[in-house]
């Protein structure tokens, strides 16, 4: 992030500009002394904002959240951007905006969050500028707020289930730990969604073994990851949200992955996320009796059951 050529009246070359552009949009006289009084003096035109002492920020990015954040860092550079600042800054932009969450010793303020803890420094990075929760620390954190979700959307993003272990395991004994790993452990299969993450416990729970979450199948055009697959039977389980799977494009691309998918031997099941939710029971019926027929070597068309 750098000021703006408005903040700086079309001079980017200024003092006040290149402190600026070297701040990642935040100026520190602290570290500039010298651009105290000319700091005061944008100031005093509404060109820059104070938010900490001597620590003065472009006016039209007050309610930026890397710039705040960058902020914090240069009023306290021991502070640690943690939360859904962290998250947003680092892997989950979605999460953007809200209070600065972070760990420093410095006074309550409005728009900042502050905590008092340990953080161990192998959960840190450096972040434009500011000093960061990494990706796996900040997804584990948000667990207590956000449930397994953001688990699932950590495991989407890239994040490996071996580093959100290692965060858990490298700040013992928080509030809410319990249930951050009963929630880790869950996500073994790694699912993408809450219908998924409740289907593989179902499963789990009623010792039907034999499948695999998330298998890449190749296709002719491209590949296709398959919810629930049991691999040896050819036979898979799509868990169909409505929210992704509801419009017309989505449903004509579901339809020509399953015909191709077909053509390969493999029986598409597609579950609405509702039976899951609603009606476990069923859902574990149904996958048990189709196994079981498959087991026995019949075959059939690929299955699609109505959204409810």
């Amino acid at each position: 992030m750098t000021a703006s050529k408005d903040t700086l009246n079309g001079r980017t070359e200024s003092p006040l500009g290149a402190a600026l552009a070297m701040g990642a949009g935040v100026l520190s006289t602290r570290r500039h002394p010298e651009l105290e009084a000319a700091a005061r003096w944008a100031m005093r035109q509404r060109r820059l904002v104070r938010i900490f002492p001597r620590v003065y920020v472009p006016t039209e990015l007050i309610a930026d959240t890397r710039v705040r954040a960058a902020a914090l860092c240069a009023a306290d550079p021991a502070a640690v951007i943690t939360g859904r600042t962290a998250a947003a800054l680092t892997w989950a932009p979605a999460l953007s905006g809200g209070d600065i969450e972070a760990v420093s010793q410095l006074r309550p303020k409005p728009g900042y969050r502050f905590v008092r803890r340990t953080i161990h420094p192998e959960l840190v990075i450096r972040c434009e500028g500011s000093n960061v929760l990494c990706p796996a620390a900040s997804a584990v954190e948000l667990v207590t707020d956000l449930g397994g979700r953001i688990i699932d959307e950590a495991l989407r993003a890239g994040i490996p289930l071996e580093a959100l272990w290692q965060a858990l395991e490298l700040a013992p004994g928080r509030r809410g730990n319990a249930m951050r790993r009963r929630l880790l452990r869950d996500s073994r299969d790694q699912p993408w969604s809450e219908a998924e993450r409740l289907a593989h416990e179902l499963l789990r729970a009623a010792l039907i073994h034999g499948w695999r979450a998330n298998v890449l199948v190749g296709l002719p055009a491209g590949s296709a990851y398959l919810d629930i697959a049991f691999e040896r039977l050819l036979l898979a389980f799509e868990i169909d949200g409505f929210e992704f799977h509801g419009s017309r494009q989505r449903f004509t691309l579901d339809r020509e992955r399953d015909a191709q998918l077909a053509l390969r031997g493999w029986r598409v099941i597609r579950v609405p996320a509702t039976m899951v939710f609603d009606t476990p029971e069923k859902f574990v019926e149904l996958v048990r009796g189709l196994v079981a027929q498959q087991e026995a070597g019949r075959t059939g068309p690929t299955t699609k059951l109505a959204h409810s």
